[in-house]
C-alpha cells in the first residue's frame, strides 16, 4: 500500500510505500510492557482499585489504559479484555 504525499509548487508527489505495523505482520496488536502487566492483573480478577495500587497510578489511569487496551485487542467490553487477558496472557 502507498500514500501520495502533497505536491508542492507543481512538483509530482513520489509514492511513499507503508511499512505494516507489529499487529500487521504478527496478526496480534502491539502491546507495551505496561498494557501486559495490565493485562496479567486483570487476568488474576483484579479490581480496577487494586490495578491501579499495584500499577502506582490513579483509578481514572487504569480505566483509561483498560479502554485503550481494548480498543488495540478490538474487543467490545471489559469483559472481553478479560477474556482475551487470560489467554493472551500466560499462567
Amino acid at each position: 500500500m502507498t500514500s501520495k504525499l502533497p505536491s508542492s509548487r507543481g512538483r509530482t508527489a513520489i509514492p511513499v510505500p507503508r511499512r505494516p505495523s507489529g499487529a500487521a505482520v504478527t496478526g496480534l496488536p502491539v502491546l507495551g510492557d505496561r498494557d501486559r502487566e495490565l493485562l496479567a492483573l486483570l487476568a488474576e480478577g483484579r479490581s480496577v482499585r487494586q490495578i491501579a495500587a499495584a500499577m502506582a497510578v490513579t483509578t481514572n489511569t487504569t480505566r483509561t489504559r483498560i479502554r485503550r487496551v481494548q480498543r488495540k485487542l478490538t474487543v467490545a467490553d471489559r469483559e472481553q479484555v478479560v477474556r482475551a487477558a487470560r489467554t493472551l496472557v500466560p499462567a
